[in-house]
């Protein structure tokens, strides 16, 4: 079974499947074919991907929606000056990107590898 078809199994056994739209494909291109608001994108392409998100979710959010982010702590990887990776780099401009922009406000809950949630104003 693919991933959506046994996603989709999960949700029907807890009852909300009825409430659920599944779209297949690279999450940046799908999120562009959607006008209406959303109250939560929830963000883990790769993560040299990571930087261009926030350009093309934030606008699809609701007022107080959320965009959360996994792997925004990437291990410890970020805060090690001697990693430099493309995926590293990417995390680390993710993170610096949601903390400058005003028209969010950003935390990172230190869970595992790490989750960043931006409520939108």
């Amino acid at each position: 079974k693919s991933r959506r078809d046994r996603a989709l199994d999960y949700f029907e056994k807890a009852g909300v499947s009825h409430k659920i739209e599944f779209h297949v494909g690279l999450a940046q291109d799908v999120l562009k074919t959607f006008n209406e608001p959303f109250d939560i994108i929830l963000n883990d392409v790769d993560k040299d991907q990571y930087p261009d998100v926030p350009d093309i979710a934030i606008p699809h959010l609701r007022s107080g929606g959320m965009l959360i982010t996994d792997n925004a702590l990437w291990g410890t990887r970020v805060v090690d000056p001697n990693v430099n990776d493309e995926d590293t780099e990417g995390v680390r401009k993710y993170n610096r990107i949601v903390y400058d922009r005003t028209d969010i406000f950003t935390t990172i809950i230190p869970l595992r590898d790490g989750v960043a949630v931006s409520v939108k104003y």
